[in-house]
């Protein structure tokens, strides 16, 4: 389990970092290309709340992780985590579907790049979806199970 903590800190680091560097790469491409400066200042603040939302995701996962340790098994306070992770991915997954429909309408050249990373993102986070709610079901099962056989 160290491991998967030390991972998972490294991931929260990372993000921390990226967060941080993201206003200055972005003013940079936005003084290369002054067609879309106007979107530097809305694009990050929505690629910081949706690198925030993937935090939240991480330190709940932590949680579980935490749960797991301690009883090597789940109750029902793990289902309210995943409710939480599923639901940081349902906010990060509609901010990039957001953001795609504004590139694909309003940003000159269709964003070039830009296109590809946000459909990155929002796979990633449909992905974080589906994977809570089956994680989700299958522990309610697990302890649904445990509560008849007491």
């Amino acid at each position: 389990m160290l491991v998967r903590r030390v991972i998972l800190a490294l991931l929260l680091l990372g993000l921390v970092i990226i967060q941080v560097a993201i206003p200055s790469t972005a003013s940079s491409v936005g003084t290369e290309i002054p067609e879309v400066a106007y979107l530097v200042a809305p694009y990050s603040l929505a690629a910081i709340v949706f690198i925030g939302f993937v935090q939240i995701a991480l330190v709940a996962t932590w949680r579980l992780l935490s749960m797991a340790d301690v009883r090597g098994e789940f109750d029902r306070r793990a289902i309210l985590w995943l409710d939480l992770i599923a639901v940081c991915g349902l906010v990060a997954a509609s901010l990039a579907a957001i953001v795609a429909i504004h590139v694909a309408r309003f940003v000159p050249g269709r964003g070039g790049p830009t296109n590809l990373y946000v459909a990155m993102a929002f796979v990633c986070a449909v992905t974080v979806i589906f994977l809570a709610l089956r994680m989700r079901r299958r522990i309610a099962r697990a302890v649904d199970r445990r509560a008849e056989d007491r």
